[in-house]
């Protein structure tokens, strides 16, 4: 099974300090306009294909009288009096949710309007190294001396990656060397080869 890549993700937010029942459709359209026109410049320029971008919307709502907020997701599509009451009743519900009661006669207070342009990345492909069938005495390529902090230089065995064994275990003072990366394992640690074949590092001791 491949590992899955983390998403791109970039927010962006704006100030819009109004009371919900005053706040237009068109303002609130063109607030999320110019964010969305970011958010896609974003994803093309990094090269997320056109079916992997989403574009969420949400606002900072409080009851009016309040000094915090919540943040609460807008439906996609033309800002209309739909959509502004989904909204009002959407707070309304979280904040019954979170703070166990609601007040739903009371007036509204917009604080910001944001914006998450996500672009979902596909499975990486990464597998686990399948390891040798020989010993980790097999994959011992030679010693050299390597500096810790707090024990100085100390002689260090040198290990080839793809040549460990499965299960197998390398105490540290060690030095592990793949293709595209340097492993250190440090006194007081330890290198072994978990049942999946990754490389799990486990202190050993208190050094």
């Amino acid at each position: 099974m491949g590992l899955v890549a983390t998403d791109l993700r970039r927010e962006y937010v704006r100030t819009f300090y109004k009371r919900l029942d005053e706040a237009t459709f068109d303002e609130i359209s063109q607030m999320f306009s110019t964010m969305e026109a970011a958010g896609s410049t974003m994803l093309v320029e990094a090269g997320v294909p056109e079916a992997h971008r989403e574009l969420r919307r949400a606002a900072d709502i409080r009851y009016i009288q309040q000094a915090y907020e919540l943040t609460v997701p807008i439906e996609d599509g033309e800002i209309g009096a739909t959509q502004i009451a989904n909204l009002a009743q959407a707070f309304h519900a979280r904040h019954l949710a979170t703070y166990g009661h609601d007040s739903p006669d009371e007036p509204l207070q917009i604080v910001n309007l944001r914006l998450s342009a996500i672009g979902h990345l596909e499975d990486l492909g990464l597998k686990p190294t399948h390891g040798s069938d020989g010993t980790v005495e097999d994959a011992l390529r030679g010693q050299r001396k390597v500096f810790f902090r707090g024990s100085g230089a100390v002689e260090c065995e040198i290990f080839a990656r793809d040549a460990l064994p499965a299960r197998g275990h390398v105490p540290g003072p060690a030095i592990i060397e793949a293709a595209d990366t340097t492993i250190v394992v440090p006194p007081g640690w330890g290198a072994r080869i978990d049942p999946r074949e990754f490389l799990v590092m486990e202190r050993t001791s208190d050094g």
